[in-house]
């Protein structure tokens, strides 16, 4: 995904974290630090990012393009993709996922570009079957 230079790095990092931070409860539950029955609304209101949980509550009436929070955590806990790896070059996010199968989306993630305005989007596939 492409921003403007003089915005780059901020929106960057607000993208990076908020997968960060989704991730990071994740591996907690995997490990049976956090039970699954803890991940209310009310958690991720308090655990994610504010732009984000802010924006999706703020705009949820304006546009039909936003989505509730509960229903992208829904679409982050059925992805049917990993998180491979990330780089940058010139200014532009680029994203490697590992995806499971065919068909596939990676809505969650354009999403959240899409609510940090990029310019564009580039999402590279590592195909594992």
């Amino acid at each position: 995904m492409e921003f403007d230079k003089c915005v780059f790095e901020e929106r960057k990092k607000r993208f990076l974290s908020l997968f960060d931070r989704y991730f990071q409860v994740n591996d907690k539950v995997k490990k049976g630090k956090i039970s699954e029955g803890d991940l209310t609304l009310e958690f991720w209101k308090v655990t994610l990012p504010k732009w984000f949980v802010q924006f999706s509550d703020s705009n949820i009436n304006y546009s039909e393009d936003v989505w509730e929070l509960d229903s992208w955590l829904y679409a982050m806990d059925n992805r049917p993709w990993n998180w491979w790896s990330y780089w940058v070059e010139n200014n532009i996010l680029y994203l490697e996922l590992q995806v499971h199968g065919h068909p596939y989306t990676v809505e969650t993630v354009i999403y959240v570009a899409d609510v940090l305005n990029a310019n564009k989007i580039d999402v590279l596939e590592n195909y594992h079957f």
